[in-house]
């Protein structure tokens, strides 16, 4: 039996291993270890072998290649302290939003693909998504840097 992750996202490595009762195996790379590590999609098999040479079964997987996203943050990039600012991704079907922003409050819910936050306190700050393609578990991050002004004090003369 051949354990391991079957769907790749671009950049990514799995590592294929063979299991069960048996001296010696040959992948179909002609490795001839345990395990196995892949960069590319494609068919993988492996043959396990008793006393060197007596065929004890095998096994066949397929790897394929995930859809990896690409987020872009659009959204306000420059507000004063106490201010909402609403940020948006495309939305596409099967596909998971997890929304961050540690310095403003977030209003509503951080699973969508849109997010509104409030800004309490002037500074450069940061929102920051990470989108998942549900069919393939292929992941990607990205940030949006935004600047809170300071919202002028009157000042009051005579």
């Amino acid at each position: 039996r051949i354990t391991g992750r079957t769907a790749l996202c671009s950049g990514d490595s799995s590592t294929l291993t063979a299991t069960g009762d048996f001296d010696s195996c040959r992948w179909s790379t002609g490795d001839t270890s345990r395990s196995i590590r892949i960069t590319v999609p494609g068919t993988y098999f492996v043959t396990a072998m008793r006393a060197g040479y007596c065929p004890g079964g095998g096994d066949t997987v397929i790897v394929t290649m995930g859809n990896k996203p690409t987020p872009r943050i659009q959204g306000n990039a420059t507000l004063c302290e106490g201010d909402t600012g609403r940020y948006l991704v495309t939305a596409y079907a099967r596909r998971s939003y997890r929304w961050i922003a540690p310095d403003g409050v977030m209003l509503g819910s951080a699973a969508n693909s849109g997010l509104d936050v409030r800004w309490p306190a002037a500074g450069i700050w940061s929102v920051s998504l990470v989108e998942t393609d549900d069919s393939s578990g292929c992941s990607d991050s990205t940030s949006f840097q935004v600047t809170v002004y300071a919202k002028p004090s009157p000042v009051m003369v005579g």
